[in-house]
């Protein structure tokens, strides 16, 4: 699902959200917009969506998929440019990926597979639809494993909160409704923070040190147009913080390593790559170009080092500096 219309940075509407935005690291990580780009590398694999980036920012975690159309996750060694197989195979459609605060283990959502895209199924002879879920891998063996999360249909996005002790899932409920979860990093039941409208067709999500959830979506159509950002309190309160984002198939959403400035990866027409930038309290924004980068996915920011990842859909991964 890729939105392709053109964002015109003079319209684009972002609404602060008072209060919301708290910084996520310590005090002396940067809280404004990246301005570096630079490639870390390319051409080591396709379709790259979902990153994460470890504390230190001296890895990156990918999702991608590889010379044999196999989707899985890569890690990156940033200072030595050099990318490696984690863990390719056993996901249908994995969408994001996050860390945890320990640098030890990767939360992967995954779509799963509608019944018409996988092979041999009822007695029809229909294939039937292919469950996803979401999954831990070990970030020393890449061995996989199913998370236990009941509640959850269809897993988009997933992010681990600032306090390290429960993830945060988009996706949509087994009844087929958009909603938003929280549950424990070590599985269990899902608890619903909101579901149905407006969220429409959720994607990626971050959140920040006041629990507040920034999530894209990309079907959700706002007063300049269809791809939008939402912030949704810890109560279930949604507030449309921007909307007219022409965001590419994964959606990505990062607030900086510090917190406050919500990082959104865009493009127009053609393929076209660039940053918008807003700081969630004032509703200031911004517009940073990228110019070696098209067809932005997924961002995702260190915890502990002024360092932010990009990855785009021909497999080339950058990262962003301050």
């Amino acid at each position: 699902m890729q939105h392709n219309g053109t964002i015109l940075p003079g319209l684009l509407l972002f609404a602060a959200v008072t209060g919301c935005g708290g910084g996520g690291g310590g005090d002396d990580l940067p809280n404004t917009p990246p301005t570096t780009v630079e490639l870390v590398v390319d051409e080591e694999f396709t379709n790259a969506g979902g990153i994460a980036v470890s504390s230190d920012g001296e890895e990156f975690y990918v999702l991608a998929t590889d010379a044999d159309g196999k989707t899985g996750i890569f890690t990156v060694d940033v200072a030595a440019k050099r990318a490696a197989p984690l863990h390719v195979g056993d996901m249908l459609y994995p969408s994001d990926v996050a860390i945890s605060c320990d640098d030890e283990t990767l939360f992967v959502s995954d779509m799963g597979a509608p019944a018409a895209e996988y092979d041999i199924g009822g007695e029809d002879g229909a294939a039937e639809a292919k469950p996803g879920g979401i999954f831990t891998v070990s970030t020393g063996s890449g061995d996989l494993t199913p998370l236990p999360a009941t509640g959850i249909g269809r897993a988009a996005g997933v992010v681990v909160s600032v306090d390290c002790s429960s993830l945060y899932v988009s996706g949509f409920t087994p009844e087929g409704m958009p909603a938003v979860w929280k549950l424990p990093t070590a599985g269990g039941a899902a608890e619903i923070v909101h579901s149905g409208a407006p969220l429409v067709s959720p994607t990626t999500l971050h959140v920040d040190a006041d629990d507040v959830v920034w999530m894209m979506d990309h079907g959700a159509r706002g007063d300049e147009g269809e791809g939008s950002l939402f912030a949704i309190t810890p109560a279930g309160e949604v507030t449309s913080a921007a909307s007219g984002l022409a965001m590419g198939r994964i959606g990505g959403v990062s607030l900086v390593p510090g917190g406050l400035t919500a990082v959104v990866p865009v493009n127009e027409e053609g393929g076209r790559g660039m940053l918008v930038t807003a700081n969630t309290q004032t509703g200031a924004k911004d517009v940073m170009p990228t110019p070696d980068a098209a067809f932005l996915t997924g961002t995702a920011a260190a915890r502990s080092a002024p360092v932010m990842g990009l990855a785009t859909e021909s497999g080339a991964i950058y990262q962003l500096g301050f």
